[in-house]
């Protein structure tokens, strides 16, 4: 899995928890027939769907101008936004589609960040491995609709089938159907 797409994702997943979005529906004064009504939710949804990716798409730029990895430091600008272009790409690829274009592009750099970038990937994987015990301490306190509410969360980061953006939509709509009850208590289990 790579550690690029799971970090993206946790942050893009922590920045939806910590301001998660009001779903605005209007109630007409009669219910529409079944037909128009299912109609309608579905342009409800598409539209909510189409805005989501557009505030998703603007996050994650932002979040790559500002991350330059320490196997970067120190290279050429070219270099730099070389990599900083294929990042952006992250949100329409699957976790090995990005792991390889990512593999096949340090493999066309120099020794040195070839050298620092097997380096940071052992130190990610390391951080990763910690991070996932760590999670794991805090979901065993969780009530079990946390419980259940977190599984359905990692079951999407980790389907391998599906892209970044794909992925936060999934998560983005989870988390809006989930009860503030539990909501809360998510937020509030993995505050830093």
């Amino acid at each position: 899995m790579n550690v690029f797409v799971i970090a993206s994702l946790l942050i893009s997943c922590v920045i939806a928890q910590q301001h998660p979005r009001q779903l605005q529906s209007q109630k007409p004064e009669e219910k529409p027939p079944q037909k128009q009504q299912q109609q309608l939710e579905q342009q409800q949804q598409e539209q909510q769907q189409q805005q989501q990716q557009k505030q998703l798409q603007q996050l994650q730029q932002q979040q790559v101008q500002l991350f330059i990895p320490p196997f970067l430091i120190g290279a050429p600008p070219n270099v730099t936004n070389d990599f900083l272009q294929l990042l952006a790409t992250a949100p329409y690829r699957t976790d090995k589609q990005m792991e390889e274009t990512i593999e096949r592009w340090v493999a066309r750099q120099t020794i040195t960040i070839q050298s620092a970038y097997k380096e940071f990937k052992k130190l990610a994987l390391e951080a990763l491995a910690k991070a996932e015990a760590q999670h794991q301490k805090i979901i065993a306190n969780l009530s079990r609709e946390a419980k259940t509410a977190d599984a359905r969360l990692i079951a999407v980061t980790k389907n391998s089938t599906l892209t970044g953006l794909q992925k936060q939509m999934q998560i983005q709509m989870i988390i809006d159907q989930l009860p503030d009850k539990v909501k809360e208590e998510l937020q509030k289990a993995f505050q830093p």
